[in-house]
């Protein structure tokens, strides 16, 4: 059974959504934790507005590519470790 949550997406600059996501797997040495909470920061903000150290410009390849979702300031809950 696939399981679904909720993220807010940036798709692009000046494109978030907030839409139901797949719940990804851990894989080896890695956590996956179920969020009470989640806040922006700084640099979650530059990508919504469209920096160009993110997005690109005339004078700068773009350094990311949508759709992501930010993972920092989250408050977990409980983490599900694999070994």
């Amino acid at each position: 059974m696939t399981h679904s949550m909720q993220a807010a997406g940036n798709r692009g600059a000046y494109d978030y959504r907030l839409e139901a996501v797949d719940v990804p797997a851990a894989r080896s040495r890695e956590v996956v934790a179920q969020t009470a909470a989640r806040g922006i920061c700084a640099s979650d903000m530059k990508y919504g507005s469209g920096a160009a150290m993110f997005w690109g410009d005339a004078d700068q390849p773009a350094d990311l590519k949508g759709p992501v979702i930010p993972t920092t300031a989250a408050t977990d809950t409980r983490p599900t470790v694999t070994s």
